[in-house]
């Protein structure tokens, strides 16, 4: 039993370094949109960040990552005056998973 438990844990850990190695393109976009939005191009911004959210809300509590998923759900929800707040949380707690562990 221990060495099904033990491979089981090893498929785990690369779906889920996988999913976190496909981050920092998205962690880019993110960054892209919210640069627009606060440039003047709202809607624009706010619809692909909103879609790229919907992504990772959707996938992000299939691999582990309960908190990013509630987070992309706090941007895709967010009203228009607090999307920019929402996406930069969003964007920070991004970074701080993807980061090498020291």
């Amino acid at each position: 039993m221990g060495d099904v438990t033990g491979s089981l844990d090893r498929v785990r850990q690369r779906l889920q370094q996988r999913y976190l190695d496909s981050m920092p393109m998205k962690i880019s976009m993110l960054e892209s949109s919210l640069r627009r939005q606060r440039g003047g191009a709202p809607d624009d911004a706010a619809k692909r960040a909103r879609r790229l959210a919907h992504q990772i809300r959707g996938s992000a509590a299939s691999f582990g990552f309960f908190e990013l998923g509630t987070l992309a759900g706090h941007v895709e929800d967010a009203s228009d005056d607090l999307l920019p707040a929402r996406l930069a949380e969003l964007i920070a707690a991004l970074r701080e998973t993807t980061q090498p562990q020291r």
